[in-house]
Order: structure tokens, then C-alpha cells, then sequence
């Protein structure tokens, strides 16, 4: 097979450890057959962008966008072709995500927003932290397709947040999560959900362990878009 043509950059550490469920998706899809097949990455795991849920309900979204900027600079920089970010909430600052125009960026909920189009489900569930439920960034996607969109119950949102920030961020066995993501999971089933989007990084950790073809990962979109266009 021929080798990848561009150089893929990866804003991380939003958090860590789905950076590297990420990169693990990539190698895991990628087509190579030998270490020169796959694709040059260029990661920067920048753990100091301060927390983005935080920052947007508060409305105090200035010092994530310079940390965000300050990433896609060492990025392009370090000669990425083209770079994504593997979290959700991130894409709430998506001017600072795209302040650069000479390198692209691929948006995580926008390609996701298209594969579930091309799909022809009508009524999807979210799972995903509060700042990205309260931004409605996949709302507003889904939205202008034609897709209706399910939120977490107050109570939902505090059972997801409690495994995204305490359990996985926190490092704890996924396993003690499934329960609960099931059950939101259920929830969503029965009020005509089609698909079910882990619309927050940290979640596949978790949904690692359940098998339902109901769920839809933005990560394996990303991996696969990158893959593509690396190859292109």
C-alpha cells in the first residue's frame, strides 16, 4: 500500500487519557502493515488548557482559547498538515481552534453530525458533559439536518459528569460505570432514540465494556477521517 502523504497533528490531553484511546483508535483502523505505513503524528498532550466546562458556563472562555491557540502553533510548527482535537467540549471555542487557516482542521462534531445524516436516523440520544449539553453544539448540528436530539435528565447529567470527572479522569476501574451508562442508555432507548452518541471523549472508556449497536462513537469518525485524509 502507498505511504501517508500529510503529517496528522493531535491536540490533547483534554484529558490524557482519551488522547491515548484516541491514538489507539488510529493505529487499530490504520491500514499499515509496517511502522513506514502508519501515519506521522505530532501530538502535544497540553494538560494546562484549564478545564472547558468550567470555563463555559462561567463565560470566561479567554485563557482556554489562548492555551488552545498556543497548541495549534507548536502543532504547525512541528510541520502538521492537518490537525484534530479529540475532545467535544473543545469545540465550543472553535475560533480558536481554527484561528490558523493555513493548516485544516477536521471538526469532531461536525463529521459526526454527517455520518449520522448519511445514515437517515431521525432521533438521536447525547451523552455528554454539561458544557457541551448546555453549548448545544450537537444540537445545533443535528438541528439544522433535521435531527432530533434527546438531553440527560438533570439527574442524567450528574450521573454522567460523576463518571467522566470521577471515575475515568480520575482514574478508577470503568467497569464500576457500566451500570449507570446503561441505564441513561435505556432511558434514551425507550423515549425512540436510534443512535447514542458519546459525545464526550472519556465516555468510550467506559462503553468499552457494553455491547450495543445503538452507540455511536465520535472518536471512530475522527480516526477514520484522519485516516482518509492522511492517505489521500
Amino acid at each position: 500500500m502507498n505511504k501517508p502523504n500529510r503529517k496528522l497533528g493531535v491536540l490533547g490531553g483534554m484529558g490524557p487519557k482519551a488522547t491515548l484511546y484516541f491514538l489507539e483508535l488510529l493505529l487499530k483502523r490504520s491500514p499499515a502493515q509496517i511502522d513506514q505505513e502508519h501515519i506521522h503524528t505530532i501530538v502535544d498532550i497540553n494538560t494546562s488548557i484549564p478545564d472547558r466546562t468550567s470555563a463555559i458556563l462561567s463565560n470566561d472562555i479567554k485563557e482556554v482559547s489562548t492555551a488552545i491557540k498556543r497548541s495549534v502553533h507548536r502543532l504547525k510548527s512541528a510541520d502538521a498538515d492537518f490537525y484534530v482535537a479529540p475532545c467535544n467540549t473543545v469545540h465550543y471555542f472553535l475560533d480558536a481552534l481554527t484561528a490558523d487557516p493555513d493548516v485544516p482542521f477536521f471538526n469532531l462534531i461536525e463529521e459526526t453530525a454527517k455520518v449520522i445524516q448519511s445514515s437517515g436516523v431521525k432521533k438521536v440520544g447525547l451523552l455528554a458533559t454539561l458544557g457541551t449539553v448546555k453549548s448545544r453544539l450537537y444540537q445545533t448540528y443535528f438541528e439544522n439536518i433535521g435531527i432530533e436530539t434527546i438531553e440527560p435528565s438533570n439527574q442524567e447529567q450528574d450521573q454522567l459528569m460523576h463518571i467522566i470527572f470521577e471515575i475515568v479522569k480520575k482514574g478508577k476501574s470503568p467497569k464500576s460505570a457500566v451500570a449507570q451508562l446503561e441505564a441513561i442508555m435505556e432511558s434514551y432507548r425507550a423515549q425512540g432514540a436510534e443512535k447514542i452518541i458519546l459525545g464526550c471523549t472519556e465516555l468510550p472508556i467506559v462503553s468499552e465494556f457494553i455491547e450495543n449497536d445503538m452507540l455511536l462513537d465520535p472518536l471512530d469518525v475522527l480516526a477514520d477521517i484522519c485516516i482518509k485524509y492522511a492517505y489521500s
